[in-house]
């Protein structure tokens, strides 16, 4: 989403991020359905973004952010 937004900097500092939790992502945090309620997710952002609904974007973005909290609590326990 940085690198569509063309935010070099948060995009830039974002990857290195992304690239070393991955591994660790997929093994212990990722639930069986993960993929699918993530690219719902995005796709939701993603269609607000392109819509230009600041609103909605917010909203989607929330609700991801939220359930990937879920989703870390639930795979610590």
């Amino acid at each position: 989403m940085a690198e569509a937004a063309g935010n070099k900097i948060l995009a830039d500092t974002q990857r290195p991020l992304h690239e070393r939790s991955g591994i660790i992502w997929h093994l212990k945090i990722m639930p069986e359905n993960g993929l699918e309620i993530t690219q719902r997710e995005h796709e939701a952002i993603f269609k607000a973004v392109i819509k230009r609904d600041a609103i909605g974007a917010k909203r989607a973005m929330e609700t991801h952010l939220l359930s990937l909290h879920k989703r870390i609590i639930q795979a610590t326990k």
